[in-house]
């Protein structure tokens, strides 16, 4: 598995477990765990910079959480003996 195929799984975990807790569907859980990854063109000035910021440290933290998600659903697969299979 590459790390784009690693993120995609724990992106999707994320997304489901936001979804789940707001009891909403798999496409709101994506929206909401991309929620504050994008520039807020109506940002004012003044605050651009923190506001750019603020979107550095949610890339990082995503990025982290699906990781971490997608390696402990790996590791248990593997734990209980599943083999992921090449394409």
């Amino acid at each position: 598995m590459d790390d784009k195929q690693k993120f995609d799984l724990g992106f999707e975990i994320i997304s489901g477990m936001h979804a789940e807790i707001r009891n909403h569907d798999i496409e709101w859980g994506r929206l909401e765990t991309l929620d504050g990854l994008s520039v807020d063109p109506e940002c004012p000035d003044e605050y651009m910079e923190s506001h750019l910021r603020s979107i550095e440290l949610a890339n990082i933290r995503i990025n982290k959480q699906a990781d971490f998600m997608a390696n402990v659903v790996l590791t248990k697969l593997s734990e209980m003996g599943f083999e992921l299979k090449k394409k």
